[in-house]
């Protein structure tokens, strides 16, 4: 009831806090999993992204928390370090989230048209 509500006031995706570990696509971006709170290992994480052979297929690397965290333990150096391992490569697009959500819907509502001819 409550994403039925939140879809009716145009609201386009939700994050979970589960996480899934993975740098799949959301099926359901109403009930976006991230693949780990930033600090669940995502440098190792990180690592991992890049290393992977992704060039033929779309993969999201997904990390989520908050900036107070990085106040209270006292971490900054972390995400500093993962913006340096993760910045500046030509094969990685760095968006918002509403960005790859309607880069996701445009992509969904593409149609193919395929003419077939027979010969008689």
């Amino acid at each position: 009831m409550v994403i039925s509500v939140l879809k009716a006031c145009g609201i386009e995706y939700c994050r979970a806090v589960e996480t899934t570990k993975k740098f799949t696509i959301p099926t359901d971006f109403m009930r976006w999993e991230g693949i780990c709170h930033h600090n669940q290992g995502f440098l190792e994480l990180a690592d991992s992204f890049l290393a992977q052979p992704y060039r033929n297929r779309p993969h999201l690397m997904y990390v989520w928390g908050h900036s107070y965290e990085f106040d209270r333990d006292n971490n900054w150096d972390m995400i500093e370090e993962f913006c340096r391992k993760v910045s500046g490569k030509d094969d990685i697009w760095y968006c918002t989230n509403i960005e790859f959500v309607d880069y996701m819907n445009a992509l969904k509502a593409l149609r193919f048209f395929r003419r077939l001819f027979s010969c008689l």
